[in-house]
């Protein structure tokens, strides 16, 4: 009775253990999927980037192929174009891709390509696994159009100014890609002298600091400051131009300033003169109709004395002075100065000496 009964035992485990049957785990089976897909246009390279994020239930390794068709549209709002390209993006990296098996493949189509043509563009994308299954369709529009270069004019500038003072100009500039497509509005000055100087940092503000009244209102500010002991007046150019991102540059804007003065240009070293010569006095003006000349013999004072010597005018520069008797110093100098603003004058640079 007991082998009967084991007997049976053993044929239930059997039983029960055949209900059991070993599997194989198969991976979770479906479509790829097209994430996210951007197309982008180079006005710089005058190219169209196509860049789709690609995912797959197998994993990357499963996509086969990622195919794209790109359509010329004929307004922006078509939905339906002329096909001029179909191509497969690639994800294995350059040149047409940018980082190698990262599940985002892309393609540069170049200006060649599409012609450089104006308009808009659509690009459809589908991706392929290898068990032959798709992803759905996914399309993104771009335009593509000429670069037209950043606009500028003036809102105020001075005309004129004085040595010492702060000049300040405001520009308006705008771009018909937008106003982030400019990079900068920048300045260059021509002297009177001829002599022109332009710097990377010469430019105006737009972002409400430093006297620049409105962030991003599309209005340029910039103070530019003179020297009060500048020996150069005359007519000052400024020149204003503006960049955008592809290196376009609008019409140059100049902006004249006068600057009215007057310089000594003689004596003006450590000179030594005797009462009874002619001291032949020089100087340079712009822009001031008549001087007065005058002398000191305590230049070296806290206030010193001038005494004037003539009025004469201005475009001379020169006058003939013959030095009269008692007038010895050590400490001589020649002041000149506009008759009708006594603040525009310059004084020897040294003193000079009478005997």
């Amino acid at each position: 009775m007991k082998s009967y009964r084991f007997i049976s035992l053993v044929i239930l485990a059997f039983g029960l253990a055949s209900c059991f049957k070993p599997t194989t785990e198969t991976p979770e089976s479906g479509n790829p999927a097209i994430d996210s897909l951007t197309i982008h246009y180079s006005q710089i390279n005058k190219s169209i980037f196509i860049a789709a994020d690609i995912s797959d239930p197998q994993g990357t390794d499963d996509i086969d192929s990622v195919v794209f068709t790109l359509s010329r549209l004929a307004s922006e709002t078509s939905t339906t174009g002329t096909p001029i390209l179909t191509g497969r993006l690639s994800d294995n990296g350059p040149p047409e891709d940018i980082i190698c098996r990262d599940g985002v493949f892309s393609f540069l189509v170049d200006s060649a390509i599409f012609g450089n043509r104006n308009g808009y563009y659509k690009v459809e994308v589908v991706a392929y696994d290898s068990d032959g299954n798709e992803s759905e369709a996914v399309f993104q529009k771009t335009k593509v159009e000429k670069n037209a270069a950043p606009t500028i004019f003036m809102l105020s500038a001075p005309t004129n100014f004085e040595k010492g003072d702060t000049l300040k100009f405001r520009i308006r500039a705008t771009d018909p890609q937008g106003s982030d497509d400019i990079v900068s509005v920048s300045y260059g000055i021509r002297r009177p002298n001829g002599q022109y100087s332009e710097d990377p940092t010469w430019t105006l503000r737009d972002d409400g600091v430093m006297g620049d009244d409105h962030a991003d209102d599309g209005i340029y500010t910039v103070f530019q400051p003179s020297s009060a002991q500048s020996v150069i007046q005359g007519l000052f150019t400024f020149y204003f131009i503006a960049k955008d991102v592809s290196g376009e540059r609008s019409d140059t804007l100049k902006a004249p300033i006068t600057n009215p003065g007057v310089t000594v240009t003689f004596p003006n070293l450590q000179e030594s003169f005797s009462v009874g010569d002619t001291l032949s006095i020089r100087w340079e003006s712009a822009y001031i109709a008549s001087v007065q000349l005058a002398y000191t013999l305590n230049a070296s004072a806290a206030d010193p004395t001038f005494t004037n010597i003539v009025i004469i005018t201005a475009s001379t520069g020169l006058y003939r002075w013959k030095i009269p008797s008692g007038l010895q110093s050590s400490d001589c100098r020649i002041k000149i100065y506009d008759t009708s603003k006594s603040s525009r004058y310059d004084i020897s640079d040294n003193s000079f000496t009478i005997q």
